[in-house]
């Protein structure tokens, strides 16, 4: 059969089964009848003759071809993005929207420093700000959920590219009366008679922390893990705990007075950076090319200890 031959009201629905793992999700996404869209699946399934997702108790999971099918539907609907926003600046408007994925970390300088601004130049672009782990960030860019990513030390991948990349060392977020707070430096071995609260692992700044303490044979002790930063630093800020963070991550704390960052003496640590990437191949459309204008000395300036 020919993909075109395939509406878009079933490819949303499809995108929606992805996402939600289940046809009940998929219903409460697009605000359909769980049995339509069941009836728009299986239709599907026999035109195209393959099973699109495979049935467990959990829910339902894709198949190589629902996978396939997924980016297809992605593209398609940033091909037909690019067009409307080309067509409205011809009519001498300016529209679109912008997809966004950062680490949480970032989320009060993107905001303050690039949002702001973007939308005072820009007042009829929709944005859409989501946030997420360094893995969930690049996931997004990668499966053309978002446009663009900003993740804290994104390892390498095929199918992202990175357009900006700053240093961002990692740093001791210690409570401001905090015995080790009068240090300017410190080593991982200093570290190590406290309890510290950390990020999960899902996080670049918890995997290259935990690298760090392989090769400097540090046993370090947690006392509270958590996905959240906003929660690391209150917790850090009422004197419960240690955390390690690139310094831009607890600047709500630091304007406070509440917290101070000292400098980590570690080769792996000093390796962190930020990375604002988009998914290989993507051709971004211009609301997506004004916005990395934005964010691109913003990366910079959060890269920098």
């Amino acid at each position: 059969m020919a993909l075109r031959s395939i509406d878009d009201r079933t490819l949303e629905c499809v995108l929606a089964i992805y996402d939600g793992g289940s046809i009940r999700a998929a219903a409460d996404e697009v605000n359909v009848a769980a049995s339509a869209i069941s009836r728009r699946l299986s239709a599907l399934e026999a035109e195209l003759g393959a099973r699109l997702f495979e049935r467990f108790s959990t829910g339902l999971r894709p198949t190589p071809i629902a996978e396939a099918l997924v980016r297809y539907a992605r593209e398609r609907r940033h091909l037909s993005d690019l067009l409307a926003t080309e067509i409205d600046l011809l009519r001498g408007g300016e529209g679109g929207r912008v997809s966004v994925a950062v680490g949480e970390g970032y989320l009060a300088g993107v905001v303050a420093q690039v949002l702001t601004p973007f939308h005072a130049q820009h007042p009829g672009v929709q944005v859409s700000l989501e946030t997420g782990s360094t893995a969930e960030v690049m996931q997004a860019v990668e499966e053309s959920r978002v446009d663009v990513g900003l993740a804290y030390n994104a390892p390498s991948n095929k199918a992202i590219d990175v357009l900006a990349h700053a240093p961002a060392p990692l740093c001791a977020i210690l409570p401001v009366g905090h015995e080790l707070a009068r240090w300017t430096r410190l080593s991982l071995h200093d570290l190590e008679p406290y309890p510290l609260t950390l990020l999960d692992g899902r996080h670049g700044v918890r995997r290259l922390f935990d690298m760090a303490c392989s090769v400097d044979s540090v046993s370090a002790t947690v006392r509270l893990e958590c996905n959240s930063i906003a929660a690391l630093r209150r917790y850090i800020a009422a004197g419960s705990g240690i955390g390690v963070l690139p310094k831009f991550a607890a600047e709500p704390e630091l304007s406070d007075g509440a917290v101070k960052a000292v400098a980590l003496m570690s080769d792996l640590l000093n390796e962190g950076k930020s990375s604002l990437m988009l998914r290989h191949g993507r051709r971004p459309t211009p609301p997506v090319r004004a916005l990395i204008q934005h964010l691109d000395p913003a990366v910079r300036s959060f890269g920098f200890s």
